[in-house]
């Protein structure tokens, strides 16, 4: 309903990202994810971590790098995830 009122809201755009990417085919969820980066980058620091993902799922690993790496930057909470983030940036170098 929301994305039917206004498809041009980046946080909206995201938040359904996320909720597609949770799922059995996460591909659904690049064009809200695209579209959200396309609107704000800076809508909510999750963005770059799930853009970072969605990268990673395309085998874009260099893109997928730099924004695990923004995510622990930006993120003032980055620290809760730091070992995992870090992994995924490992696993992003090494494809």
């Amino acid at each position: 309903m929301a994305q039917k009122f206004n498809p041009n809201n980046a946080l909206n755009n995201l938040k359904i990202g996320i909720c597609l990417f949770n799922t059995t085919d996460p591909q659904e969820s690049f064009p809200y994810l695209e579209k959200a980066y396309e609107l704000d980058p800076l809508c909510d620091p999750f963005l770059d971590y799930y853009y970072g993902a969605m990268a990673q799922l395309k085998q874009d690993f260099s893109l997928a790098s730099k924004h695990y790496k923004a995510f622990q930057i930006n993120y003032k909470k980055a620290d809760d995830y730091a070992s995992f983030v870090t992994q995924r940036i490992g696993e992003s170098g090494r494809a």
